[in-house]
């Protein structure tokens, strides 16, 4: 006789990432602009100082013959002095540069006989990532934006051309960018590959050599990083430039936070109770009771200075529990066999979930 049976699987992900060392681990960016006077021509030989807003670093450079200065610095907010002999000082205020990005200011300079400061403020920045294809999601917008579970596929779905398939037979199940296989996405963290190899076998349309992206026991991309542990997320819609390659798919650079100068963290936790969510269809008509999913969430993190001005450490820890209630239909042994059946085999049988469906007049 066929019955329904209900199993359910418990599974825990403990996620901890741990960062010991100066910002650079954060991905860096280019800082490039022009030096003109008032009249627009170009002023060489200026003294420009980059300063870190959250960490002090200092980056000097001085415009060349054409008035152009450019910097690479670790990602992150930047004051921009700028000085030069018979000319006003001027500050730019916290700008903002993007990792794997560019950011062009361009500074001019007003004659002076007396010291004069001038300050601007609410920069109208330009630039971006390095492609101008390229989706960049800045710290801002990765605090901001409401989050299901917390997983960096999240943030994805903001990125044009990006489509989520379903898992079936042949597919993991992911995300297909402009068209390309979903198993042929590359990810990255730091730098660092983040990618398993899928080497075909059981899966008859999946080739050697394309990747999926390492998971957790729950199928989730937490371990990657922590929700609160990165610092933004770069898309590259088809990884074909000669800066990424690797895939003919999208290629989805992490970029973690650090630590900084000054001490700070965050907590949080979320928890979705199996009571007031919907009951399973099959489980429901079969009249198997409720059992909805129990999704259980918490984490924070932790940064500060171990040598101000120079080392910092940040550690993010996330911990994540789902226990997810499963429904089918299969055969069972029958009362009837159970009835007729000696004492031992009557114990093996007695494991299976007692019939509640049609007897399928099989004999037992």
């Amino acid at each position: 006789m066929s019955g329904g049976l209900r199993a359910t699987i418990p599974a825990t992900a403990l996620l901890c990432t741990a960062f010991l060392s100066t910002a650079w681990c954060r991905g860096t960016g280019r800082l490039e602009g022009t030096v003109r006077d008032a009249l627009g021509a170009v002023v060489p030989g200026t003294s420009v100082l980059c300063v870190g807003e959250e960490t002090g670093f200092r980056f000097p450079a001085e415009s060349g013959p054409d008035g152009s200065y450019a910097l690479t610095v670790p990602a992150g907010h930047y004051h921009i002095i700028v000085r030069r002999a018979g000319f006003r000082p001027v500050a730019r205020i916290a700008v903002l540069v993007p990792a794997g990005g560019t950011l062009r200011v361009d500074l001019e300079l007003q004659p002076s006989s007396v010291s004069w400061t001038v300050t601007v403020s609410d920069v109208a920045e330009t630039g971006g990532p390095a492609s101008p294809a390229a989706t960049l999601v800045h710290p801002d917008e990765v605090r901001a934006l409401p989050r299901n579970d917390g997983a960096v596929t999240g943030l994805l779905s903001l990125v044009p051309g990006v489509l989520f398939t379903p898992a079936s037979r042949g597919e993991a199940g992911q995300f297909s960018s402009l068209g390309a296989r979903p198993n042929a996405n590359a990810f990255s963290v730091d730098g660092a590959g983040a990618n398993n190899a899928v080497s075909g076998a059981g899966w008859p349309d999946i080739l050697a050599g394309e990747k999926l992206p390492s998971m957790t026991a729950l199928g989730t991309t937490h371990d990657l990083a922590s929700y609160d542990s990165i610092l933004e997320v770069s898309v590259e819609p088809q990884g074909e430039s000669a800066g990424i390659g690797q895939v003919s798919g999208a290629s989805i650079v992490i970029h973690t936070r650090s630590g900084t100068d000054e001490v700070q963290g965050s907590i949080f936790g979320g928890t979705r109770p199996a009571a007031l969510g919907a009951n399973d269809w099959f489980a429901n008509r079969y009249g198997l009771g409720h059992d909805a999913p129990n999704l259980n969430q918490a984490g924070g993190s932790f940064g500060g200075p171990l040598e101000r001005d120079r080392t910092f450490v940040f550690v993010a820890a996330e911990r994540l529990a789902l226990r997810q209630g499963y429904a089918w239909t299969t055969t069972v042994p029958s009362m009837a066999a159970r009835t007729l059946s000696p004492a031992d085999l009557l114990t093996l049988l007695n494991e299976f979930p007692k019939p509640n469906g049609p007897d399928l007049n099989l004999g037992s």
